[in-house]
Formats: structure tokens, C-alpha cells, sequence
């Protein structure tokens, strides 16, 4: 796989503020992938990226050339991470723990159809299925991008696009009972039956998530899921298995036994976005990676002290 042929932009980013490979790894996103020299390749919206991490910091390219904003948009870095770390520590301070494991981890921000689109496939998954599907679904609808150094390589899927493919051939792909719902969308989307996806970012959350959770397939997990990776609702709190033993294990043993309710949701997603604040969301991104790692998050039990 050649590397860009126009020149490598530096960015003096390091790891420690920016994590690529851990970021890039940690179930936000599903279409990265790695060369045999170190190089990150993936597509944001229809916009390629090469992306090489380095000691201090990282080099970078585009297709079409120098879109920095995008690749900024992209790892969120206007947001100073080491304030939030001291933050978290404040309010937690056992949270250091996750801090020094998980050190660099960003929310990556994402185009919010693509992100829907992602989220119905992560339903009851796990990340290696949910990439099989995530990596089909784009080559069974998304458009190819001229990029001369990865020539598979395709934008990410918009709700429209989902309508070149029948529910059929998606079932056939492995996608199960999700592949009605990606159907749905589409047909829903070509007929201009959804709501503008992009613009709900506009709205106040509550009326953006109802807007969502209206959708085929979309349940509380997967609105979420897109305020946080799509509209940088930075204070949303996804709740899916891993983040709810860590919420039970070191704040609600109370919950540990009930079934995930909407209300017991809630309370979960409350609970954390109450201790850790207005950055609860990426703090969240921390407390799934501990889980799944399988960090002993019994060792952490005992409240905030």
C-alpha cells in the first residue's frame, strides 16, 4: 500500500494527549486499519486519512490534501484532556486508576449518519463483529473514494445510500434482525421520512434523542451513542454492559441485580454524569475500555472517596 503522495503534515500532539491506536481502537469507530509501517488509514465522511503516530506527536495526510479541521474535528482535540483527567481525579479520585491505564483516549467525533448507521450494528455485538458488519455495510453501499493510497476505501454510509441494498442480501451479509432496520432507514430516508440527522445537532438533547429513538432500531444506547460520537454531547453517557458493571461495581450495587429498564438506565447514566460532570461522556469511554479490558473493577468498589 504506497503512502500519500503529497507531502506528510506534522502535528506536535503527544500520546499522552492523543492516543491514535487506543482511540481508534476502543469501539467508537469501525473502519481504521493498520499497514504493515504503523499507518492508520480510514475515511471521515468522504474525506480519507493517513495518519502516522510518532514519539511526539503524529504525521498526518488528507485526501483531498491538508483538511486539518478535519482530522482536529476528528480526534476532538480542542479539548484539553489533562484538565478533564484533573477534573475526574477531583470528583473520583480512584479514577486515576483508569487515567494512567487508558492515558490519551479521546472521543473521535463522527459524521452523525455514519455513527447511526455503526450503532444499530453494535446492538447486542461485540467490536469484532460489530467491524465485520460496519466494513460490509460500507462496501455494499458507501461510495468508493479516489484515493490513490488505499483504493478500497470508501466514504462512510449515509442513510440514503442504505437504500441501494435489500434487506436480503444484508441478512445474507450476517447482519440478522438488524438488517430490517437498515432497510427501513433507507427507505424511510430515500421517501424523506427521517428527520434531518445532521440538524438535530441543533437541538436541545432531549428532543434530539426522541427524534432518534423514533427510528427503526434506535433504543436509548444507540441515541446516545450518537450524541456523544456525533453532536459532542460531551455530557451523554452510553449505558451498555461494560459501563454498567463499572457504574454498579464503584457507585450502584443496588442496581446490580436489576434488569436495564429505561429507568434503571437512566439512573445509571445519571449517576455517573453526576459524579463525573459535564465531561461524563468521555469519562464513560474510560469506565467501558476498564470493563472490557477486564480491569478488576471490583478492586475500585467503594464511592468516590
Amino acid at each position: 500500500m504506497p503512502e500519500p503522495s503529497h507531502r506528510l503534515r506534522w502535528a506536535p500532539i503527544p500520546a499522552t494527549s492523543l492516543n491514535i491506536e487506543l482511540s481508534l481502537t476502543s469501539g467508537q469507530v469501525f473502519r481504521w486499519t493498520r499497514n504493515a509501517g504503523g499507518a492508520w488509514l480510514g475515511a471521515v465522511g468522504d474525506i480519507g486519512a493517513y495518519i502516522v503516530p510518532a514519539e511526539r506527536g503524529f504525521w498526518w495526510a488528507t485526501y483531498p490534501p491538508d483538511r486539518w479541521n478535519v482530522v482536529e474535528a476528528f480526534f476532538s482535540l480542542q479539548v484539553d484532556v489533562e484538565s478533564l483527567y484533573r477534573e475526574w481525579v477531583r470528583s473520583d479520585r480512584r479514577f486515576a486508576e483508569l487515567i494512567d491505564l487508558f492515558r490519551g483516549l479521546r472521543i473521535l467525533r463522527q459524521p452523525p449518519e455514519s455513527a447511526l448507521c455503526s450503532f444499530i450494528c453494535s446492538s447486542c455485538n461485540n467490536v469484532p463483529r460489530i467491524s465485520g458488519m460496519v466494513g460490509s455495510l460500507a462496501r455494499l453501499v458507501a461510495r468508493q473514494l479516489a484515493v490513490p493510497w488505499f483504493e478500497e476505501l470508501r466514504a462512510d454510509p449515509t442513510l440514503v445510500d442504505l437504500a441501494r441494498v435489500q434487506e436480503r442480501a444484508l441478512r445474507d451479509a450476517g447482519f440478522g434482525y438488524r438488517a430490517r432496520y437498515l432497510a427501513q432507514l433507507g427507505r424511510l430516508a430515500c421517501s424523506g421520512l427521517t428527520p434531518d440527522i445532521e440538524g438535530l445537532e441543533r437541538f436541545g438533547w432531549s428532543e434530539a434523542r426522541a427524534a432518534l429513538m423514533a427510528l427503526p432500531g434506535v433504543g436509548a444506547k444507540v441515541a446516545d451513542c450518537v450524541g456523544l460520537f456525533a453532536y459532542g454531547r460531551h455530557d451523554v453517557v452510553p449505558v451498555d454492559t461494560h459501563v454498567r458493571r463499572y457504574v454498579v461495581a464503584r457507585f450502584r450495587p443496588d442496581l446490580a441485580t436489576r434488569s436495564l429498564t429505561p429507568r434503571v438506565y437512566d439512573a445509571l447514566a445519571a449517576e455517573f454524569r453526576g459524579i463525573m460532570g459535564p465531561y461524563a461522556g468521555w469519562a464513560q469511554q474510560y469506565a467501558y475500555m476498564a470493563a472490557r479490558s477486564g480491569v478488576a473493577i471490583a478492586s475500585l468498589q467503594g464511592g468516590t472517596g
